[in-house]
């Protein structure tokens, strides 16, 4: 074996740990945004949230079940799923050219609301997820999965190096 074919043999198995590691990595990050995302509990909305629901009758997991995924540019579509457990969401996190841009999002038409906890139309909004101290403290789950980006990446990257 040449000196080239040995750097050549290097780099392939170097780009196939870089592309498991990338496809994890988004996988993950998904992962991580789908689990803190809230669940609506309908009893629990005021007479102004109750007022401006998204789609009567109310069913827990529209935001959870409607995140999507793109590569290459971010997705407009609105699956628009019933999912309280996300598990739809995941099944759309399907990374396939690890050397694109990967884009994960959720185009809710109240998506910002949830994730700033600021509602243009309704006073004294206030955001009731299942874990109301760290979504509240971190931003919500987009803020608080960003901000654990970097651990994520070393996470997985250990897996393979």
């Amino acid at each position: 074996m040449t000196f080239s074919d040995q750097l050549k043999a290097i780099a392939a198995k170097n780009r196939r740990t870089l592309e498991l590691v990338v496809k994890e990595t988004v996988r993950e990050v998904a992962a991580m945004a789908v689990e803190r995302s809230p669940v609506g509990q309908y009893d629990k909305w005021s007479q102004a949230g109750k007022k401006w629901n998204p789609r009567p009758p109310y069913k827990p997991g529209e935001f959870k079940g409607s995140w999507s995924y793109g590569e290459g540019a971010a997705p407009v579509m609105y699956p628009s799923t019933i999912d309280p457990t996300g598990a739809m969401s995941m099944a759309r996190m399907q990374p396939g050219n690890a050397f694109a841009k990967h884009f994960i999002v959720n185009n809710a038409p109240y998506g910002f609301v949830l994730a700033t906890d600021i509602h243009p139309l309704i006073p004294n909004w206030k955001l009731l997820p299942p874990n109301v101290a760290m979504f509240l403290q971190n931003g919500g789950a987009i803020m608080s999965t960003k901000l654990e980006f970097q651990s994520i990446v070393d996470r997985v990257a250990k897996r393979y190096v």
